[in-house]
């Protein structure tokens, strides 16, 4: 199959390389940038638990850390999903992870089924759902979210000479806002909402369904080997 791959950076040209060693031709072009932001240092009480949302808030996270003089020994760290808590284990944290990759599966988590006496960093981009954090304070704790990063759209115009629909067997995208600007750029392009789609979580299929796209498989997860066998699906129809 030929893949478009929409996810941002890095994340994007990684699985790119997993799908060619599966088999697959892979256009890999992501509907979104990533850019840093430089946080303010905000006054928080003494930090209990760091949450860090995304593998684009690691590196700017350990630094916020180290500037607002956090002891790594004295929190819970807890990361979205295996790709972000392996690079929190490059640089010596032992995250927790929950079953599920979603601000939905840390929440299901038992080390954050009460929020009383819980002073919560989260750590992660721009917007957002808000769901952890309002979800986390309604259980009682005292929450701070920083956002270390920003997502900015990819101009149409560099997708015009490259997303050909007649050669594009099935599209990744990598999140709701992700989700959205792809449809835009494929409507655009005449492409048709039969196009097979790999989303990570039942969510975005919804929100796939909403957008009328018909065909759609959640991987439940960002990871490879999920992809990939969410292709499968479609391979063996």
């Amino acid at each position: 199959m030929k893949v478009w791959v929409t996810r941002s950076e890095p994340g994007a040209t990684r699985l790119s390389g997993h799908l060619v060693q599966a088999g697959h031709k892979v256009v890999c072009k992501p509907v979104l940038s990533i850019k840093s932001l430089t946080p303010q240092i905000t006054p928080f009480n003494l930090v209990t638990d760091v949450i860090f949302l995304s593998e684009h808030a690691v590196s700017p996270g350990i630094d916020y850390l180290q500037l607002m003089d956090i002891d790594r020994s004295e929190v819970s760290v807890f990361a979205v999903g295996p790709t972000t808590a392996k690079k929190l284990r490059q640089y010596g944290f032992s995250p927790i992870l929950p079953a599920i990759n979603s601000s939905e599966g840390l929440l299901a988590l038992s080390e954050l089924s009460t929020g009383v006496n819980r002073n919560i960093l989260i750590l992660a981009g721009e917007g957002g759902r808000g769901v952890l954090e309002s979800e986390l304070t309604i259980r009682g704790a005292n929450v701070m979210k920083v956002p270390l990063y920003k997502r900015r759209k990819v101009a149409l115009s560099k997708f015009k000479s490259v997303i050909r629909p007649v050669d594009i067997d099935a599209i990744i995208v990598g999140s709701g806002e992700g989700l959205r600007l792809m449809a835009s750029i494929w409507l655009a392009s005449s492409g048709e909402l039969s196009i097979p789609l790999i989303v990570p979580s039942e969510r975005i299929a919804q929100l796939a369904k909403e957008l009328s796209f018909v065909s759609i498989v959640s991987s439940l997860g960002h990871e490879p080997d999920e992809v990939i066998r969410a292709l499968k699906t479609f391979e063996q129809q």
